[in-house]
This record gives C-alpha cells, structure tokens and sequence, in this order.
C-alpha cells in the first residue's frame, strides 16, 4: 500500500492496531507470590501509523565509519555514533539535520579517548559511556561537547563491600541526581555458564555506593563447548550466547523507579528507588517453539558444534527488547514465528496498550546487539539500519504520525 507524498517504511505502509485493555480476564494466572498484577485482555480495533524517513546518518564526506558502533540522542536531536573499527574508534555528533559536527572522543589511553565505548546514553544534558579496557567511564556535556569528567572503575574501589569481591562492573545506566545505577558479575566462564547473577546498586557521580543491593537477576547465559577447541596456537572452551535463551535485566525511569524485566514472560515489575517491588502488568503472550534449526540459524562456523548438542529451551522468549521513550511509554518488541519481523506494542507506564505494530527484525541476532536497539524521543523513531547498497549501517531517523481513526 503506498504512502503517497509522505514517504515509505521498509517500502510498506505500517498499520498498527490499538486495544481498548481490560484488567479483569476470565482465565486465572498463578504468579506465585508476586501480588498486585494487572492481566491485560485484548479488545482489538484497527488503527494505523506512518514511519517516515525523517533523516539518515552515517557516512558523508567528512566522515566513514569501519563499524557503526552504539548511538544515542539528545535532547535537541543531536545524533551521537561510535565507530567501533580497530584503529579508528571515534564518537562523532551530527546535527538534527544529519551533518557532522565533531568528533568529541577518539581512540587512545590519554584524556578523553577510549580503547572500547559500550554503554552510550544520554540523559540531563549528558552524554556518558563505559570504556571496559582502560576502566573508566567518561562524561560528556552536550552543552559544550567537552569532558566534563573522567571515573576510574577499578574493581578496587568496591572490595569494601564483600558482597562484590570478585565481580566487575559491567554497565552503567544514568539515573535522576548524576547518579548512577550499575550492574556487576562475575566474568563469565564455561563452568558457570548458567548460573551466574548480576546484582544492581545505585551509586554517586564519583561512584562511591550509596545504596544497599537493589536487585539479583540471573547474568546472562552461555552453552559452552565439551572439550577445548583449538584457536589459532590456543585451546579454549568456546562459549555462545544464543538469542532464544531469557533474558533478565533492569529499565531504569527518569523518575524514583526501576522496571525488571525477564524475557520469557511479557510480565513487566515495577520496583521503587529502594529496590522494593510494587506491581507489576501482564500480558498473556504465546511465544513460538525453539527448533534445532533456530539453534543452527543463530551460529557461525566455529560454534556450529554447539547448536547442533545443546538441550533446547522449548519457546523463545516471549519478550525480544524493551524500551521507554521520552513520555515514559513503553515499546515492546516480541518474538514471532518469522524471523524476518517482530511485533512491537506501545504501552503507558502503567501497561495499557496504546498500539501495535509490525516491524522488520531477525530474532536470530544477539537481542543485545546495537542492531536492536531502538530510540523513541520527540516523536522520532531511531534504529540501525544496514543500506543494501553500500552494505554499510547507518542510523535512521523516522517520524512517528497516529492516523486519526
């Protein structure tokens, strides 16, 4: 179906379809002792959306990317990339209009440069990212694009706390005040490939503890091979994280309140700023099975010797990634029989959804790859595209218009 003069999405008209929700359903659901859960039924009625290509960045001539790294966005719709290529890691700005502006960070072990760039996030007129190598995150303001601070991330500088002997830093999420929310684990290892844990605590800007544990998850999970597999000169104990394994993790707000997700429910809980749970929405959601081909389909070369002998969950999950935007909504993507599109579902803070959609997407990619993420701020859609023609990845910015009905 065409989009007349405003433009196509994915060469499609994207229609979504809006639910009037209810919390009462005539199926019971045991949530064991979790309390204060809203069971959303769907009542459907059809709406529709355009996604217009707003605004490519990426590549121009001043400015080539060896590998589109992370990205994020301000709040004057600045557009922040990495370049994670070796030898030229760089982070560029580019204007809302897609020039560039700057490099503001490059590569190296001096004063605002950086040998990996992880965690990239924007929030009250800051630009912060991890640098897991050199130990340190870097914080930039958007209001100068200069260094506003460096902090050290040394393992040292917990070991106080009993608690964290022996366990890293491994992301770091702004939160309300320039303080942090961090996450720390073990590093992985093949014989604890399945039941490591992360555990969350809010720090100060100088991150300094300034909380006791807010939350345990479960840490992401890994197959591992049977026996050491040679590499170039060494043997090692391949390890491969497949995308139908769950997934826990934590959705911090721009208010006093975090979110905990685990992906193979649509079950979304919400907890206060002291890690103390409070509700939590669900919706019933059937996810596909996993298949020994799916397993297959998710590996290269070196790693096909573990799909083809490791034990199969029996769904994926249900949930792929989640994200809140700019007006505190969440949007969902879930996982579907293809593994060329995901569902995606708009919902308030307090789970009502507001709409549905349709959205090309491969459930066969790490759902933690910089290909999935997605950005919804001022009424734009941001996300990793790869161009057909160049083979090279750009962000594309595409505006959102509800169709009145």
């Amino acid at each position: 179906m065409g989009l007349s003069n405003k433009g196509t999405v994915f060469g499609i008209f994207i229609l979504l379809t809006v639910f009037g929700c209810k919390t009462e359903h005539d199926i019971e659901y045991s949530f064991g002792e979790l309390e204060n859960v809203k069971v959303f039924t769907e009542n459907i009625t059809p709406d529709s959306v355009v996604l217009t290509n707003a605004k490519e960045f990426g590549d121009n001539e001043e400015v080539f990317f060896a590998s589109m790294g992370d990205f994020t966005v301000d709040d004057s719709g600045r557009v922040y990339i990495a370049d994670a290529g070796w030898g030229s890691r760089s982070l560029y700005v580019f204007n809302a209009e897609g020039s560039h502006l700057k490099k503001i960070a490059g590569e190296g072990k001096g004063p605002g440069e950086f040998l990996n760039l992880s965690n990239l996030q924007y929030r009250s007129g800051s630009i912060l990212f991890y640098d897991s190598q050199m130990q340190r995150i870097m914080i930039y303001s958007t209001d100068s694009l200069q260094l506003e601070k460096t902090v050290l991330t040394d393992a040292q500088k917990w070991q106080s706390n009993s608690d964290l002997e022996m366990k890293r830093p491994h992301e770091f999420y702004l939160d309300e005040g320039n303080n942090v929310i961090a996450e720390f684990q073990e590093p992985p290892q093949a014989n604890k490939s399945g039941i490591r844990k992360k555990y969350y605590y809010r720090l100060n800007s100088e991150l300094e503890l300034i909380s006791e544990q807010l939350v345990e998850l479960n840490a992401k999970k890994f197959a591992h091979s049977e026996s050491p597999q040679n590499v170039g000169d060494t043997q090692v104990r391949l390890m491969k994280h497949f995308p139908f394994f769950e997934r826990h993790f934590i959705i911090p707000t721009q208010a006093d309140h975090f979110f905990i997700v685990d992906s193979r429910e649509f079950l979304i809980k919400r907890y206060d700023g002291q890690g103390n749970y409070q509700d939590a929405f669900y919706y019933p959601y059937i996810a596909p099975d996993v298949t020994r081909e799916d397993a297959m389909q998710s590996v290269n070369e070196m790693v096909k010797s573990i799909a083809s002998d490791i034990d199969l969950p029996d769904k994926w999950p249900a949930i792929n990634n989640i994200y809140l935007d700019d007006e505190s909504r969440f949007w969902v993507s879930t996982i579907t029989e293809s593994h060329k599109y995901f569902r995606w579902w708009v919902l308030d803070e307090s789970g009502e959804l507001l709409a549905r959609f349709t959205m090309p997407g491969d459930k066969y990619q790490d759902p933690a790859s910089k290909q999935n993420k997605v950005i919804v701020k001022d009424g734009y859609l941001y996300q990793q595209e790869k161009d057909e023609k160049t083979n090279q990845w750009k962000v594309v910015r595409y505006e959102i218009e509800l169709l009145a009905r």
